[in-house]
C-alpha cells in the first residue's frame, strides 16, 4: 500500500507540471519582477531589489501550507474535477495578466470559479468545448472550493504579516498638490502546490496520460494541484509595518468567518456560497478600505519642513548597514542643517573620509549616527528621497543643456 501511495506521489508530482499555471506561476514572477524594476530605475535611477523579491522568503510558508492542505484533502478526500482545474487555472491566469497580484486572492480565483460552477445549471451543453461534460460538472465539488478557500485566506494573512522581513518596495508618486511623495508597495507570491484526487473516467480523454490509483471502490488520479496566492497593498498614509498587521488582523477575521461559514455548510449547503460570497465582499472591502484611505489621507513619506526625510534604502549599502528606516528624517550632514536632497548630497561630498548624521527616528527623537565614507560606496549613501524621479531630473538636465 504504501509503495503504492509512493509511486502515484511521484505521477502526482509530475501530473503538477502539465497544468499551465505551474508554468504561469514562474513567468508571472518575471513579468512582475521586471516591471517592477524598470519602475525602479525610472523613479530612483538605479534597481533597487532583485528580479525575484516577490517571492523571497515565501518557501517555508508555501511548503508548510502546501502540506497542511494535503494532509487535509488526503484525509477528507478532496475530489476536484478536471474541469474545475481547468477553470481554476484560467481564471488566475486571466485576474494576473497585467502583472497584479492584488486579484490572485483566493477570494476572487476560488470564488470566481465556485460562481461560475454555480451558474452552470443555467448554460445550455453547446457552450462547452469537447470533453467538458455539462453532467459531469454538475458532481463540482463546491464544498471542497469552500474548505480551500477559508485555509487559503489564512495563508493570505501570513503571507502579509511574515513580509516584515521582506522588502517592500519604495515608488514615488505626484500628489494631489503637485509634489512628489514617497509610496512604499507590499507586493507578495506564493506558490502552495497541495494534493488532491481527480475521479477516473473514461470520458475525460485524459486516461492515456494518468495512470489510474485505485481507492476502496473507486478509481482516481492523484495529482498536485498548482495554487497561486498574492497580497498587494500600497502605504501612503501608514508606514508599511502598521500597515501590515492591519490588513493580515483583517485577513485573519475574515478567514475565520468564511470557516465558520464552511463548517456549516455540511448541514445546509446555503452557507457554502454564503461563505464565497461573504469573501469575496469582505476581500474587496479590505481593499477598498486601504483604497480610500491612501487617496484621501496624509502621506507620511511626503517632504517635510525640516530635514529631509527617507522612503526607503537600497540593500547591500551604508544606509542598510546604518538601520535608516523609511519615515526617519535626516536633520544634518555633519552638524550641518538639510532641508532637501541636494543640500544632503552637497553636505555628504565634502564630509571627507568620515560622516556623521543626526537622524529623527519615528519616534522623533534624535540619534547620532557615524561611519566611514568610502569610494565604492553609493553617493547617496543607499538612502532615498521624495524628490522628482530619476528620469524627470535627466530630462530638466538635457532641456538646461539645450537651452545653454
Amino acid at each position: 500500500m504504501w509503495e503504492q501511495w509512493g509511486i502515484e506521489s511521484l505521477y502526482a508530482l509530475g501530473r503538477m507540471f502539465l497544468n499551465p499555471l505551474t508554468y504561469w506561476a514562474f513567468l508571472l514572477v518575471i513579468i512582475a519582477g521586471a516591471r517592477r524594476v524598470k519602475r525602479e530605475r525610472k523613479h530612483f535611477g538605479v534597481k533597487i531589489h532583485d528580479l525575484f523579491s516577490e517571492v523571497k522568503g515565501t518557501f517555508f510558508l508555501s511548503l508548510s501550507f502546501a502540506i497542511i492542505i494535503s494532509i487535509v484533502s488526503i484525509t477528507a478526500g478532496f475530489v476536484l474535477s478536471i474541469e474545475i482545474l481547468i477553470v481554476l487555472a484560467a481564471v488566475a491566469i486571466l485576474f494576473s495578466l497585467n502583472g497584479s497580484f492584488q486579484s490572485l486572492s483566493a477570494a476572487y480565483t476560488i470564488g470566481t470559479t465556485f460562481v461560475l460552477f454555480m451558474l452552470l445549471p443555467i448554460l445550455p451543453d453547446a457552450m462547452f468545448v469537447p470533453y467538458f461534460s455539462n453532467e459531469r460538472l454538475m458532481d463540482a465539488q463546491f464544498l471542497t472550493l469552500a474548505i480551500l478557500l477559508s485555509i487559503l485566506l489564512f495563508a493570505e494573512g501570513l503571507l502579509t504579516l511574515s513580509a516584515n522581513k521582506a522588502p517592500t518596495f519604495p515608488k514615488l508618486a505626484l500628489s494631489e498638490r503637485g509634489v512628489w511623495i514617497g509610496e512604499q508597495e507590499l507586493k507578495r507570491l506564493s506558490f502552495i502546490p497541495f494534493l488532491a484526487f481527480i475521479p477516473a473516467g473514461d470520458d475525460t480523454g485524459l486516461a492515456p496520460f494518468f495512470p489510474v490509483f485505485q481507492f476502496a471502490d473507486e478509481s482516481f488520479y492523484l495529482t498536485f494541484v498548482p495554487m497561486i496566492i498574492g497580497v498587494q497593498y500600497t502605504a501612503r498614509t501608514q508606514l508599511m509595518p502598521e500597515l501590515r498587521r492591519d490588513i493580515a488582523k483583517q485577513k485573519f477575521i475574515l478567514a475565520f468567518i468564511v470557516l465558520a461559514l464552511t463548517i456549516a455548510s455540511y448541514y445546509y449547503f446555503i452557507f457554502a456560497l454564503l461563505s464565497i460570497i461573504i469573501a469575496i465582499i469582505g476581500n474587496e472591502w479590505i481593499t477598498y478600505r486601504n483604497r480610500i484611505k491612501h487617496l484621501h489621507g496624509k502621506a507620511v513619506l511626503a517632504p517635510c519642513d525640516e530635514g529631509v526625510k527617507v522612503i526607503g534604502t537600497i540593500p547591500g549599502t551604508k544606509a542598510e548597514e546604518l538601520e535608516i528606516f523609511p519615515g526617519e528624517i535626516i536633520a544634518k550632514v555633519n552638524d550641518m542643517k538639510v532641508t532637501n536632497s541636494n543640500e544632503f548630497y552637497e553636505a555628504l561630498q565634502q564630509s571627507g573620509a568620515f560622516f556623521k548624521l543626526d537622524v529623527i527616528d519615528l519616534n522623533q527623537e534624535v540619534r547620532f549616527l557615524k561611519s566611514a565614507f568610502y569610494d565604492e560606496d553609493h553617493h547617496g549613501l543607499g538612502l532615498l528621497f521624495p524628490e522628482a524621479p530619476f528620469q524627470e531630473k535627466q530630462k530638466a538636465r538635457v532641456e538646461k543643456l539645450k537651452a545653454l
